[in-house]
């Protein structure tokens, strides 16, 4: 069975270009100039993508998606710059980023296409990760059984130590 590549690719900045200090069609313009500086066919690559804010010494995500169609044609549609800039609205601190993480062929090309079940469950499991880190994390879809779901010693553990059976399930999950 053929292995299933993903490059990571960033942080990658996205500039601030007004006196709000939010995200305008110039800082998408200078964004994807920035990124082809560091892979010329990014902008046009298929996968997830994590936008996050850099504050002091650590990153916060914040928003996670998959492409149908290419980074460039997805990251900043319309109502995602909304969801960026209303949050960004509170923050007059930190730096705006995107990581990437995009399908490649065995050779380090990126993959033409991304087949829809496999951009899901690389999603979910984004958004999952995602949610440990940060619970405000503003994705709806596919968040609510991480938020809802109590797994002790796995997922959302009540307070208080967790059973043996959990510790061995952590323990065989390779989870600490």
């Amino acid at each position: 069975m053929a292995k299933r590549k993903y490059g990571v690719f960033g942080p990658f900045k996205i500039p601030r270009h007004d006196d709000k200090g939010i995200i305008v069609s110039k800082s998408v313009q200078d964004f994807w100039e920035e990124v082809r500086k560091n892979d010329q066919g990014l902008p046009d690559a298929k996968g997830c993508y994590i936008f996050g804010i850099r504050a002091g010494r650590g990153i916060t995500p914040w928003y996670i998606g998959q492409t149908k169609k290419t980074f460039r044609q997805e990251c900043f549609a319309p109502h995602k710059i909304r969801h960026y800039n209303d949050l960004l609205a509170d923050r007059k601190k930190g730096t705006p980023i995107l990581f990437f993480l995009a399908r490649q062929k065995s050779n380090g090309k990126f993959q033409d296409t991304l087949g829809e079940t496999e951009a899901d469950i690389l999603e979910n499991l984004l958004i999952y990760v995602g949610l440990q880190a940060n619970q405000k994390l503003l994705n709806v879809k596919g968040t609510s059984f991480f938020k809802e779901a109590e797994i002790p010693g796995l997922l959302n553990s009540p307070p208080g130590a967790p059973s043996e059976s959990a510790e061995l399930l952590k323990r065989l999950l390779n989870l600490g």
